[in-house]
């Protein structure tokens, strides 16, 4: 098909097709406009619902600030109470534990000292009886020795006197027999026989 056939149809279709162009964008158009109305009326109602909200919310909040402010004044209050009344408790538990303990050293100390002295009397009679058992020893010791000393004199004594007698007992014979022999020297010498053999 020639050029001029195809924009002579081609304009015939323009002008067919203008009224329905036309039509389609006033339809269109229509549709613009009733979709921005839409949207301005539901802009609208979205904005005004949002401001009630944000209307009960600052209502709400401020509620909830006072009853805030009313719950933490009244929780102050009560851990104010709560911590004078556990300080009470612990000041009382305190006390009655002090004076527990003071009555436990005060007992602790009685029953020391009794012990102690307890202990002294002990070791006092302990020492008596060791010293007097001492002086016992030592005056035991003292008469045995002097027993003894006096037993060992006697026994020299008699040791020395009976040594003396035997001396005097051998002196007397010696005597007697320097004697007997000084008188046999002055008598004649007996011979023997001869002939015999001693």
């Amino acid at each position: 098909m020639p050029v001029a056939e195809q924009v002579k149809s081609l304009t015939e279709d323009i002008k067919v097709s203008h009224g329905t162009r036309t039509a389609t964008v006033s339809d269109i158009e229509k549709e613009a406009h009733k979709t921005l109305e839409d949207f301005r009326r539901e802009r609208i109602e979205k904005t005004r619902n949002l401001r009630q909200f944000l209307a009960d919310n600052r209502r709400e909040l401020a509620e909830r600030t006072r009853e805030l402010k009313h719950t933490r004044v009244s929780t102050r209050s009560e851990l104010t109470n709560e911590v004078q009344q556990i300080r009470a408790e612990n000041n009382k538990e305190f006390q009655e534990q002090t004076h527990e303990t003071e009555e436990f050293l005060a007992h602790a100390e009685t029953e020391r000292k009794g012990d102690f002295n307890t202990l002294i009397d002990e070791i006092r009679t302990t020492v008596a009886a060791i010293e007097k058992e001492a002086d016992d020893t030592v005056v035991q010791f003292h008469n045995e020795h002097r027993e003894m000393t006096e037993q060992l004199r006697k026994n020299l004594r008699e040791t020395v006197d009976g040594l003396m007698d035997e001396f005097s007992n051998d002196r007397r014979q010696s005597l007697n027999h320097w004697a007997n022999l000084s008188r046999s020297r002055q008598a004649p010498i007996p011979t023997k026989p001869a002939g015999r053999r001693a």
